[in-house]
């Protein structure tokens, strides 16, 4: 699941990325557009049984 909100601050991205995945049982992304820098920031949080990264 895709988040976004431009009135977010990025400082709770993470918390509300977790509770997405707590309530939905999804994977969950949370992204906030900075003006300053013209891009998104984000946070992402994943099921315990899968991950977004491969190593």
């Amino acid at each position: 699941m895709i988040l976004k909100s431009d009135k977010w601050h990025q400082g709770i991205l993470g918390i509300v990325a977790s509770r997405a995945v707590d309530q939905e049982n999804k994977p969950a992304l949370v992204m906030q557009y900075d003006e300053e820098s013209q891009l998104y920031k984000g946070s992402g949080r994943s099921l315990k049984a899968s991950t977004y990264l491969k190593h």
